[in-house]
């Protein structure tokens, strides 16, 4: 997605990270999909200058910015892929929660927030084989210490 409008593509880039940094970390795969986002929006370095990426962000400002889209095209796509970051690290609760909930409605898109769940689940990290092993020894331990079968842990 292209943006003729630079400083909408800088203020969509804005509600991404204040998506991505609301539960206060900018994990790996939050990372990646921001980069792949900027990407996207073919921004100058001198457009990049102006991303605010100190302090804390002003979500009136760019809720009202968001909401000044009048393509509903590009509103959908927009929202879709803040629900993406938001789903980014697996999880979609607390205060990242909040933030999206409050773009998405910026753009018109609010039911949107029902894709969470799905998506999170989707990007989850799975457990290794030796986590999942050790996960299935402590089930067999709770089971023999309260008298059962062991051997049905495997």
């Amino acid at each position: 997605m292209t943006s003729n409008e630079p400083a909408v593509s800088l203020v969509i880039l804005e509600g991404a990270m204040a998506i991505a940094m609301a539960d206060g970390e900018f994990e790996q795969e939050e990372w990646e999909l921001y980069s792949s986002f900027m990407g996207q929006l073919q921004l100058s370095n001198e457009q990049l200058q102006g991303l605010s990426t100190h302090g804390e962000p002003d979500l009136e400002a760019i809720a009202a910015a968001l909401s000044g889209i009048q393509n509903l095209t590009y509103r959908e796509a927009i929202s879709t892929c803040y629900c993406l970051f938001a789903a980014a690290d697996g999880e979609t609760v607390g205060q990242e929660q909040a933030v999206l909930t409050e773009l998405l409605e910026a753009l018109g898109c609010g039911g949107m927030t029902g894709q969470l769940p799905m998506l999170a689940a989707r990007f989850r990290r799975r457990e290794g084989r030796r986590a999942f092993l050790r996960g299935r020894l402590g089930e067999a331990c709770k089971r023999w210490s309260r008298g059962g079968r062991v051997s049905n842990a495997w």
